[in-house]
């Protein structure tokens, strides 16, 4: 039997007569491992995997980038050029590269020197990877991907926004937005929420119904959103007024008697 795609297991879904079906227990378990089938279909295709690949002598910058990334639910690996990793190990990377979908070439005079790093970069240009460049000391991306933007980075300073825009342009299907939205329901502390709305912004307007009164749910909910410096006096405001035709009127109610509230105890 071929394999069902996606979308043709939604129609085959939409088109059951669920009156005609009522008493058929055998059709209505098949329905059931559609649907299932369905969302983990749909749940495969939001999966992201990421190489970032640095020298061994930025490898803290290459764990925080990766640490950064998992906060959105992106899974990454770093690879380094270190000496202590054996020559096998080092090929057994750049033939897998092709069960990544982004790669993030951390560069630095490091990088530049090291023939490893330069060889991840060649492999992953040819095997048509999404390559975002970060710089560490000004260095600009070279070789196969000479003329690449890339915006400089430190331990302190990863531009998480600018990675995520690529990625979501890049694999629509990857629902930045849903992982977004996750990571702010998520946070316990007033930067990350900070963080996380000021990535979220350039999708306020192009967020449906639901997604736009569980960003309020959220933001009603967790008092590290609501009461963010940041979140309360910009975001927030800005997000209600794009979406308020999509806010349910209590939600609506509410959230603008919280953010006068916090108003008023921060003054």
């Amino acid at each position: 039997m071929a394999e069902l795609q996606v979308d043709s297991i939604g129609k085959l879904i939409n088109d059951v007569n669920m009156e005609d079906l009522r008493n058929a227990k055998e059709m209505d378990n098949l329905l059931k491992v559609l649907k299932e089938k369905k969302l983990n279909l749909l749940i495969e295709k939001e999966k992201i995997k990421v190489v970032i690949c640095c020298s061994i002598k930025d490898e803290e910058i290459g764990a925080k980038i990766k640490e950064m990334l998992a906060m959105v639910d992106i899974k990454c690996f770093v690879a380094h050029d270190g000496s202590d990793m054996p020559e096998k190990v080092k090929k057994r990377i750049i033939n897998e590269l092709d069960e990544f979908n982004a790669f993030i070439p951390v560069l630095s005079d490091n990088f530049k020197n090291s023939d490893y790093c330069s060889q991840e970069v060649g492999v992953a240009y040819f095997k048509d990877l999404l390559i975002i460049p970060l710089s560490v000391d000004g260095t600009v991306p070279y070789g196969f991907i000479s003329g690449f933007r890339s915006p400089p980075v430190n331990e302190n300073n990863i531009p998480l926004g600018h990675i995520i825009k690529l990625i979501a342009d890049y694999y629509p299907e990857a629902n930045i937005k849903g992982k977004l939205i996750n990571a702010l329901k998520e946070t316990n502390n007033f930067h990350h929420a900070e963080d996380m709305m000021k990535n979220l912004k350039p999708y306020f307007d192009k967020l449906c119904d639901e997604e736009v009164n569980t960003v309020i749910d959220i933001s009603i909910e967790n008092d590290q959103v609501r009461a963010a410096n940041l979140c309360r006096t910009e975001y927030l405001p800005e997000f209600i007024e794009i979406n308020r035709d999509k806010i349910e009127q209590d939600k609506l109610k509410a959230i603008l008697e919280i953010i006068k509230e916090e108003d008023q105890l921060k003054n």
